[in-house]
Parts: C-alpha cells; structure tokens; sequence
C-alpha cells in the first residue's frame, strides 16, 4: 500500500504538465515551429507509468477493472499529444478528436479516484477513503460536467443554435466589470485546479494515514 504513493504523486504532476500548456511559435522562412515547453507528451508518460504501477500493485482485486479501464484510456490521449506536434490543435477534425478522448478521459480519471476510494476502504484507511471519495465526486463536477457542458456548447455552435457566445461574456464597465472579471478566473481556477488540488491532499492525506500504521515486513516505503 505504501508503495502506491509514489505512482500517485508520478499522475499528479502528469496532469499537471498537460493542464498547464505554454507555447512559444517561432516563425523562420514562412515557417512557422510549435515549441511545448511544458510537455503535454511527457505529462502523459508520467500519467501511464504512475496509473500502470498502481494497477499492477492491485491487480486481481475487486477494483482491477477500473485501475485497467483508467490506463486503456490513457494511451489516446498520449497518441494525440504527439499527433497534435504534426497538425496543431487547431484542425476541425482533431478538436472534435481531442474534445470526445478528453471526455473519456475525465470519466477515466473520477473512476481512478473511486477505485482509491475503496480500496482505502479495504486498507482500513477510512479518512482517505473520503478524501478520495471528495477527489472523484471534484472531478467529476469541474471536468467531466464542464467538459460535456463545452461540447454540448461547441456542438450548438456548429449546428448555428447559438450565433454569438462571446456575447454571453460580454460585461458592462466599471464595477461590473471587475466582478465579472473575478468570477470568470475563480470559474477557470476551479475547473483547472480544484481536482488536481483536491487530487494532491487526497494523496498526502493517505500518505499520511499509512504513516500511522505499523509497518509491514517487507513492504516497500514511498
């Protein structure tokens, strides 16, 4: 059990890399170069390799399925981060692409976090069992709702249902503006971050717990 806190911490600053994207485009001869210089590709290795360990450390257990569904779901994702290095993130077909895999991949994500939840209830860890239990009910509020809330938007979009959406940002001056403007960075903050972060205490916590259990022989030490 121990030894599953280093994988955890391994997908935390996966999903970090990938939610944090800082590019730089450099312009030679008509040619223009993408640089990443926060790897979406290396964030999903350290995503694969952290959700492939804590698997195989549960593996045959009840929730074996949900670790195993979590990393299936993990590979498109890392298939289109290298994609995108080749045609851009701003091609139609591969938005529609990167929209629908990132859905599935939220949903992989919050069932990752229930599979923790029970299986700090099998290890007689019941406060993390809630911590985690928190992360994946986060999740699945601030990503998954408000992946599927921007796709039914991009989808009325391009059926011509909605005409304007940026009218629905638009905010008169003064002190609405300001109000407006600090509403609409708590709204991004918490559908970037709230997971991650609620993800990182959920960890620690554990971490934490089994530091208050007597050690096992021979078990490994995060």
């Amino acid at each position: 059990m121990r030894s599953t806190i280093h994988p955890l911490r391994m997908i935390f600053w996966g999903l970090l890399l990938c939610i944090i994207d800082f590019k730089i485009k450099l312009g030679f001869s008509g040619v223009v170069y993408r640089i990443d210089l926060l790897s979406d590709t290396i964030g999903m290795i350290l995503v694969i390799v952290g959700v492939s360990r804590v698997a195989s450390t549960y593996k045959g257990s009840d929730v074996d399925d949900w670790f195993v569904f979590s990393l299936v779901c993990a590979w498109p994702t890392f298939g289109l981060t290298i994609l995108e290095v080749f045609v851009g993130d701003e091609v139609a077909w591969y938005r529609f692409l990167s929209s629908t895999v990132g859905l599935f991949s939220m949903m992989a994500t919050a069932l990752f976090c229930f599979a923790m939840h029970y299986v700090a209830l099998d290890s007689q860890l019941p406060r993390s069992a809630d911590r985690w239990k928190g992360t994946a009910i986060t999740v699945l509020v601030w990503w998954v709702g408000a992946g599927i809330a921007a796709n039914i938007i991009a989808l009325a979009v391009h059926l011509s249902w909605i005409q304007n959406p940026s009218q629905w940002l638009t905010i008169q001056v003064g002190s609405a503006l300001i109000f407006g403007t600090v509403v609409v960075l708590a709204l991004l903050f918490c559908m970037l971050f709230l997971p991650l972060i609620s993800f990182w205490r959920s960890t620690s916590h554990m971490q934490r717990e089994l530091g208050r259990l007597p050690p096992v022989e021979g078990a490994a030490v995060a």
